[in-house]
Parts: C-alpha cells; structure tokens; sequence
C-alpha cells in the first residue's frame, strides 16, 4: 500500500492523515470543554489541560476530531513552519507530565493535525481521501 502514497499531494498541503475511514475520531471525538468522562477514549477534562500547556495562548477548542491513531503524513516544510521551542515544549511535556503514557498518547493523536496546522476537526471526504492520498480513485 506504502508504494501507492502520493508524496506530490503531500508536498502540496503539507499534512495529511494515512486514515482515510471516519470509524474512531471523525467527525467529532474529544469535547474539552463538556466531557466529564476520565477513560482514554474521550479523554475529557485531561485534553483540556494537555491542549493548554501543548498550545500556551490558543483557545481550547469546543470539539476535536480527528481519524484516529497518529498516523500521518509531513512534509519538512510543514514542520519547519513551527519554531523548533513548539517541539521541545511537546517534549518536555510529554516527558514531565503526570499522565500515563495512554492518557498523553491520546492527547498527541488528537493534536497532531493542529500542530501541523490543520483545523480542529480534519475529517476529509473519505473518497477524496483515499484518491488524493492513495491514488485510489473511483472507489464509489
């Protein structure tokens, strides 16, 4: 499947998410502000407190969503787009935090796509996706 990756779309847009299926993720999993539930599926009030310290100075936002599972697509020149202080901040939180390594790993799967700059909710077309992203065209 790797061989079929269009690395030219990636280049283009910068971020994409090998997950082209909404199952688990899209169009909506986390709520910060609402989610009262401690499990590592919704994450709840700690995504809250992880996208505060992740992100100083920007607005949590109301729903997050994402496919899930990290997986990902990044060209350099996204990545080059943050200063290099954003990723050791992402560190050093990820080393110092108190969370178990489950917890702070599903706060950074459902951070990744804004820290490459997409939108909170990044859900594309599941047909556009697997075509723009795989070459997999005429799917219907």
């Amino acid at each position: 499947m790797i061989n079929r990756f269009q690395i030219p779309y990636l280049e283009e847009v910068g971020y994409v998410n090998l997950r082209c299926a909404w199952v688990l993720g899209c169009p909506e999993e986390i709520h910060p502000m609402t989610d009262n539930d401690m499990d590592a599926v919704h994450a709840g009030p700690y995504y809250m407190n992880g996208f505060k310290e992740l992100f100083p100075g920007v607005e949590v936002p109301d729903a997050v969503g994402v496919s899930c599972c990290a997986q990902f697509g990044v060209a350099k020149w996204k990545i080059l787009e943050r200063p290099k202080s954003d990723y050791q901040r992402y560190k050093k939180w990820l080393l110092k935090t108190d969370l178990d390594d489950a917890m702070s790993g599903r706060i950074m799967e459902y951070s990744w796509h804004m820290i490459f700059g997409m939108e909170p909710i990044y859900c594309p077309d599941a047909v556009e996706c697997y075509c723009k992203v795989w070459g997999l065209c005429n799917l219907e």
